[in-house]
This record gives C-alpha cells, structure tokens and sequence, in this order.
C-alpha cells in the first residue's frame, strides 16, 4: 500500500517512472530504488518541496547531490534535478569545481554547466582550479568542455 501511494505522487512528477511502474511487475529495474536512500530522498522531497541539508542525507551533502542529480536525470524529476544543481553551485570552490562541471555536462544541467565555465574563467579561479585532480579528470572525461574553457577564457 506504502509503495502504492508514492507510486500515484512520483508518476504525476515523472512519465519515466510512470511507465516503470507500469512495468514494474515484469521487471526489476526499480528494485534497487524500493529500499534505498535515493528513492526515498526523492520521494520525500516530492512530498514536502524541501531537500534535506548537512547530516540528515546520511553522508556528504556533496557526494549526496551528484547522486540525487543522476537519479533525478535518470528519472526525469526535473524539480529536483534544479534543486540539487543550485545546492551543487552553491558549494562551489577551486577545489570542486571540476568535479560539479562534469556532474552539469553528464546529466545535462546546462545553467549548472554555464556558471561553472564562468567560474572558471574567471582568472583568479582558473589559475588555482587548473592545478587540481579534477581538472584533468574532467579533461580526460570530457574533451569538449576544455574547448569551451579555452573559447571562454580566450586562449
């Protein structure tokens, strides 16, 4: 019955996950989500429109929301997709701005993706942000953004 009533409140949210409950019977895909964190994350924020903060995510509210964002993605829940991308933009630094790039350009957060290429042509936040793992990982990951950067910054 419990799995019932957030079935009705996430498929007016999300067709993808309407047609997976459709499914649901024929199919496992939702399984891992029925007892873990990022389906009752989502369906809490579906209920209440607050996303929690600190330590009532259970684990760094960083990793956290690169999680819930794919998640959202996956799951086509726009709302929290939006909600997350801000939480990410909102603890950006030299240090982690790599990393919220690559989470904006895998999951096609384009305003995310657009403040995090300003941030870093920015010339004081390129200089320190250069240096960091993340930024060659995000170059190794994704080629195209290194473009943009280059465009951006004008080199």
């Amino acid at each position: 019955m419990g799995l019932m009533c957030h079935s009705m409140l996430t498929v007016r949210h999300s067709t993808h996950i309407e047609r997976c409950l459709l499914h649901v019977h024929q199919s496992s895909e939702l399984g891992f989500m029925t007892s873990s964190l990022l389906f009752s994350e989502p369906c809490s924020i579906l209920y209440t429109d607050n996303l929690p903060v600190g330590d009532e995510l259970g684990t760094s509210s960083f990793e956290m929301m690169q999680h819930l964002v794919a998640a959202a993605d996956r799951y086509a829940l726009d709302r929290l997709k939006l909600i997350c991308a801000q939480r990410l933009w909102d603890k950006v630094s030299v240090d982690n701005v790599a990393a919220i790039l690559a989470c904006a350009e895998m999951y096609s957060c384009s305003e995310l993706k657009s403040k995090c290429i300003d941030f870093f042509a920015d010339e004081k936040n390129f200089k320190k942000s250069v240096l960091t793992e993340g930024f060659l990982e995000l170059g190794q990951q994704f080629p195209s953004i290194i473009v943009e950067l280059r465009e951006r910054v004008g080199t």
